[in-house]
C-alpha cells in the first residue's frame, strides 16, 4: 500500500444529520486520493469504452494480458498519487 501523506477528506462534514432513527454526527468522507482515482477511473471509461472482462493482447504496450478493469484501477490511482503529488510543488 502506498502512504500518501497530503491525502485530506474530499467532502468532510462536520454537520450533525438525522434520517428517522439514524443520527450521525459528522464524516469525513472519501479521501482526496480515492475521489481523484474515481474522477480518473471515470475518463479512461468513457474515453474507451472497454469492457471489464477485455484481456489485453500479449503485445499490447499497456498491462499486457491483464484483463481492462484491473489495469485502469491501477492506472486511475497512480494517476490520483500523481496529483496529489503536484499538489505539494
Amino acid at each position: 500500500m502506498v502512504v500518501i501523506m497530503n491525502n485530506p477528506p474530499a467532502f468532510p462534514s462536520g454537520n450533525e444529520v438525522t434520517l428517522g432513527n439514524w443520527r450521525s454526527s459528522g464524516h469525513t468522507g472519501m479521501t482526496l486520493r480515492d475521489y481523484m482515482a474515481a474522477k480518473a477511473l471515470q475518463g479512461y471509461i468513457s474515453a474507451r469504452g472497454w469492457h471489464p472482462d477485455f484481456t489485453y493482447p500479449a503485445d499490447f504496450n499497456f498491462d499486457a494480458g491483464k484483463r481492462a478493469a484491473d489495469a485502469v484501477a491501477v492506472a486511475s490511482y497512480q494517476y490520483a498519487d500523481a496529483m496529489l503529488k503536484a499538489r505539494e510543488a
